[in-house]
């Protein structure tokens, strides 16, 4: 019989607080994973840690359940990691700052390989663009907001690519819902598109790094306006995205989303202690003691 650690929850409500109440969905949003209140809906991993690939949809309250030492911890630091380069820069997301609340995840960045292999690992996560803002904005065709970056530790820790793309919504039918955490799939070359690699279908480049990994290229959302930057390879271009809501309205929005979110790890005993109402005042402790039930 296998031992299973502890289930592991991702609450959306962690990234973007909690859902309103009482609101209802059509059923197409809903079949297509899309709620909208602007969670997470995808996270994909290649080569990061104990994670070789995975790429997992979900929900607005999900499980995962599977062996200890399968990768589940490393799952929902992927969110984590990307926050804090967005926060401070890949060095200090890596090597941590208590001073910023950023943990140390390794002295030396090629502890993130997975199984020390290669120079490069990849990331990426997708939300759903928030209801309302998609109603006050002209971008009809795009529901989701996707960040991907491949990032190299051989040395100094540096992007190597890096964009963030609009996507139309999905209306794939989802899959299997109980299955052991991660799923057997099959393992792609990359999960950050290449440059020079053909757009898809029905998507949006906003952000994007050249050729040059030190030249970043930044496109309105909805017009033809770009502009052309020049930040290091070692800070994130959507962290040093200019402050424009009429031309990045969605971009800003999931840069705060991301930035911002809210690193919960559960503690058992502070979770069994009584919990006055007034302690959701302020938002979530990071303990869970406040977590409603």
């Amino acid at each position: 019989m296998p031992q299973f650690s502890d289930c592991q929850r991702w609450y959306d409500s962690a990234m973007m607080g909690p859902a309103r109440s009482g609101s209802r969905q059509p059923n197409d949003r809903l079949r297509s994973g899309l709620d909208g209140t602007g969670s997470a809906t995808r996270i994909e991993a290649l080569n990061y840690r104990s994670l070789r690939y995975v790429s997992q949809p979900l929900r607005r309250f999900q499980v995962l359940v599977g062996p200890n030492g399968s990768g589940k911890f490393n799952f929902l630091d992927i969110a984590a990691f990307l926050g804090d380069v967005l926060r401070a820069d890949l060095q200090t997301a890596i090597t941590g700052d208590q001073r910023l609340d950023i943990p140390m995840r390794a002295a030396d960045g090629r502890d993130l390989l997975w199984m020390r292999k290669g120079r490069v690992f990849e990331m990426a996560i997708e939300m759903a663009i928030p209801q309302e803002l998609w109603e006050q904005l002209d971008v009809q065709p795009y529901r989701i907001c996707r960040y991907e970056v491949a990032i190299d530790v051989s040395e100094d820790p540096r992007f190597v690519t890096e964009t963030l793309w609009l996507k139309p919504k999905s209306m794939r039918r989802r899959g299997p819902p109980r299955l052991r955490f991660p799923q057997g799939q099959p393992q792609p070359e990359h999960i950050a598109r290449p440059l020079g690699s053909r757009t898809p279908n029905g998507w949006r480049k906003v952000v994007c790094r050249g050729r040059e990994v030190e030249r970043v290229n930044y496109r309105d959302e909805t017009g033809t306006w770009t502009v052309p930057f020049q930040i290091a390879a070692q800070a994130s271009a959507l962290a040093n995205l200019p402050a424009d809501m009429s031309r990045f309205p969605i971009a800003l929005w999931f840069r705060s989303a991301l930035r911002d979110a809210q690193r919960i790890v559960l503690s058992s005993e502070s979770m069994r202690l009584p919990c006055p109402p007034t302690t959701q005042k302020h938002g979530y402790l990071p303990d869970g003691a406040n977590l409603p039930f």
